[in-house]
């Protein structure tokens, strides 16, 4: 399970959005969503609600 990286607040949103989809997205079918497993770490999803707020700025 990989860990947020240390320097978190300092990547770009596109980076961070990287990270999600790399290791933590759960897929509907390619290209499709469905948030995050289940079975991600609390500060991960912490930081995903983040993520989703900032987006909609």
């Amino acid at each position: 399970m990989d860990k947020l990286p240390e320097n978190w607040e300092s990547l770009s949103h596109q980076d961070q959005y990287l990270f999600f989809a790399r290791h933590y997205m759960k897929y509907i079918r390619e290209g499709e969503t469905d948030g995050l497993y289940e079975w991600a770490p609390q500060d991960v999803r912490n930081a995903y609600e983040k993520f989703l707020m900032e987006e909609k700025k």
